[in-house]
């Protein structure tokens, strides 16, 4: 079991849609990413079928487990990995908004500066579909240990949920940008 890798998804899964209406399995997620706890992680992540189906691809394809951090990473921020894909798979997960009806900006993984911070929220210049963007963030406590202005961050379905790495933010301005060119 790889423990970045289930805390990665966990993070990204708890901002979802589908975990909205579920207060247990948002609670376990919340748990994995604030206080290590890994019990019934993976079975709540492995309700998220549209995300396990392009998992099990980069898994596959990587020979790695499907929650290994080598594997969740690329779906959620991009990476090397994903120019191993051609055609009319990506496993990314912009990829898969972009393949359904609606606002691209309401489920991307967008990306940018904290300007301000406030107790549970944050104001951040966001990137979304080819435009930068100030918005009002909600943060859950614990996730973004350390924070302060000027840090990149990552949100997910209106949520802060990630402090980007530089790394991190190169790639996901990356292959947003080729996912977006890709689906013009």
């Amino acid at each position: 079991m790889s423990k970045e890798g289930l805390q990665l998804a966990a993070r990204f899964a708890w901002s979802a849609k589908a975990c909205s209406d579920n207060q247990e399995g948002k609670k376990i997620l919340e748990n994995c990413v604030v206080e290590n706890k890994y019990d019934g992680v993976e079975t709540i992540l492995s309700g998220y079928k549209e995300m396990m189906f392009y998992l099990s691809i980069l898994a596959r394809e990587m020979q790695k487990e499907i929650f290994s951090k080598e594997v969740v990473s690329p779906y959620w921020l991009g990476g090397d990995e994903l120019n191993r894909f051609s055609g009319d798979i990506l496993p990314f997960h912009l990829f898969k908004v972009l393949r359904e009806p609606g606002n691209p900006d309401d489920c991307m993984v967008r990306w940018g500066p904290v300007t301000e911070i406030g107790k549970s929220k944050l104001i951040a210049v966001l990137y979304s579909t080819g435009q930068k963007s100030k918005e009002l963030l909600v943060y859950p406590k614990g996730f973004l240990p350390g924070l302060k202005n000027g840090d990149i961050i990552a949100a997910h379905g209106g949520i802060a949920v990630k402090i980007l790495t530089p790394e991190e933010e190169t790639s996901l301005d990356y292959w947003t940008k080729k996912a977006l060119r890709r689906k013009n």
